[in-house]
């Protein structure tokens, strides 16, 4: 009887053995399907077809579930895209967390889940500078502390993001649009003294970018300095009108976006 239980256990662990093997294999394919994935359009059935064989044989290649919903992301369909890119965030949280996180915010302006993934990334990785499409991850929580009007909590983030990236790297690595975004909040807060300093801060970095002359003109009208605000206005004119740049997203309108004719209307004031 006990050699009839030892076949019956080695007949099994081949077979585990044979499945395990299999499954390598199989993510070795999916490897190499990845590889031609990188050659067919984006969201064209060939490529969707590819990325469905590849989470077939590998249910484990967290890149092909990510790829399989950025179609549905870019046309909207977040209802579709929402099982894969969670599916990657499950599998390897501390790679697409902050892709989730920041589509979130972008798309969905979902600051509740971006706050959720953003703040759970931040302990996942220690504390440690972690970017999301380029930005700090502080200043998109920051952000969106902001659009729900928690302007404390979104000032702390702000102040996280830039004093530990100068601590960090120094000053020179604070990102693009960092001090613009501090300097919005304390505008709105009524720290007319910081908010110039942090939009002043901004031009000596980013001398081109209109939105910094636009929010100077607001602080300088709130003051009742006319002169001022309206010099700050007609140069914030002059580089949004193509001397120079704002901040923009060409896939969604992003936080505080400013227009030439939000400019206009404050010269016309």
């Amino acid at each position: 009887m006990k050699n009839i239980f030892g076949i019956i256990a080695l007949i099994f662990s081949s077979l585990t053995f044979v499945s395990e093997k299999d499954k390598a294999d199989g993510c070795k394919r999916a490897e190499e399907m990845w590889q031609h994935e990188e050659r067919l359009e984006q969201g064209s059935p060939q490529s969707l077809s590819n990325l469905d064989s590849i989470i077939t044989i590998c249910p484990g290649f967290a890149k092909a579930w990510r790829e399989r919903g950025v179609a549905y992301l870019k046309r909207g369909d977040f209802g579709a895209w929402g099982p894969y890119i969670n599916k990657a965030v499950e599998l390897e949280p501390t790679i697409y967390l902050p892709i989730r996180g920041w589509c979130r915010f972008s798309f969905l302006r979902d600051y509740e889940g971006t706050i959720a993934d953003l703040t759970k990334l931040d302990t996942l990785v220690g504390f440690h500078t972690i970017y999301a499409s380029d930005f700090n991850i502080y200043l998109i929580i920051g952000e969106s502390y902001a659009a729900l009007g928690e302007y404390d909590k979104a000032l702390i983030y702000y102040n996280k993001d830039i004093d530990n990236t100068i601590k960090e790297s120094g000053d020179s690595w604070v990102g693009l649009y960092d001090y613009l975004y501090r300097g919005i909040l304390k505008y709105k807060i009524g720290d007319f003294t910081g908010a110039l300093a942090d939009l002043d801060n901004e031009m000596k970095k980013y001398e081109s970018l209109a939105d910094s002359y636009y929010f100077k003109g607001l602080i300088y009208a709130k003051l009742g300095k006319r002169s001022e605000s309206k010099e700050q206005f007609l140069k914030a004119r002059e580089l949004i009108n193509g001397k120079g740049f704002k901040h923009k997203d060409p896939y969604c309108e992003v936080q505080e976006e400013i227009y030439a004719s939000d400019v206009e209307e404050h010269l016309r004031d």
